[in-house]
């Protein structure tokens, strides 16, 4: 199982991220920098952890359309496959995004309109560069008036019948809280619906137990930022995952 770091990234630094209020992110305090330059995270992330592939939240394109393409653009230089959330709404926004090199562009439940739309992004880019990302709020799907009242198991497999195969599960309201991660039923469930597909969660992850629930859960890979700065996990909890 993968560990997958997290840079949520507004006005072009690094913030953290607490429970979903975006409004109130600050700049991130890590015991591993004093930095919030993004491209410094990342690399502290990568030579301390030893990690690979990475997560990436633009939360101003994702609140306001406004994309940070050059800190993206920097950030995709590093080693490692780039899953980008840059809250995408339509074909241009994915375009941009993919005009960045991104490894992997996800697609948030809270940000495409429609399933319609998402048919569309899946038809132009294809199965194995999208990531559709499940976004809930205390197990609320957060979406728009398409899927407005629906569970977010229904959601999961009309996105699946339409022939994604990538998820993210992720439930904001855990995220920075060090409340365990809330989200593994959700988990359990793609996993037996869907074999094949490739899962990552994230959202509450505190150290090592939680790393064994979510494998246990059938995860191929888990969102972490907090526990990483705070040294919840250590680069030994780590390495012995990766091993």
């Amino acid at each position: 199982m993968r560990i997958i770091p997290v840079i949520d990234i507004q006005d072009g630094i690094t913030v953290r991220g607490v429970a979903g209020q975006r409004e109130s992110y600050r700049p991130l305090k890590s015991l591993l920098t004093e930095s919030v330059d993004p491209s410094v995270i990342l690399q502290v992330l990568q030579q301390q952890f030893g990690l690979g592939d990475f997560y990436v939240a633009d939360l101003d394109a994702i609140r306001h359309q406004r994309l940070n393409r050059c800190v993206l653009a920097e950030l995709q230089q590093a080693d490692g496959q780039m899953y980008c959330d840059a809250g995408v709404q339509s074909l241009a926004d994915a375009q941009a995004v993919a005009d960045l090199q991104a490894d992997r562009i996800v697609l948030g439940l809270e940000s495409v309109p429609s399933a319609a739309i998402a048919r569309e992004l899946l038809d132009e880019f294809g199965e194995d560069r999208l990531v559709f990302s499940l976004d809930m709020q205390d197990g609320v799907p957060l979406c728009g008036p398409q899927w407005q009242g629906e569970s977010i198991l229904h959601i999961f497999d009309s996105v699946a019948a339409m022939g994604f195969s990538q998820f993210i599960v992720l439930d904001l309201a855990s995220v920075g809280t060090e409340s365990g991660i809330t989200s593994l039923t959700v988990c359990r469930h793609i996993r037996e619906e869907l074999p094949g597909a490739s899962i990552l969660c994230g959202g509450g992850v505190r150290h090592v137990a939680d790393l064994t629930s979510a494998e246990q859960a059938g995860v191929d890979g888990v969102l972490v930022a907090s526990a990483l700065h705070d040294r919840s996990l250590t680069p030994e909890d780590v390495r012995w995952w990766r091993t």
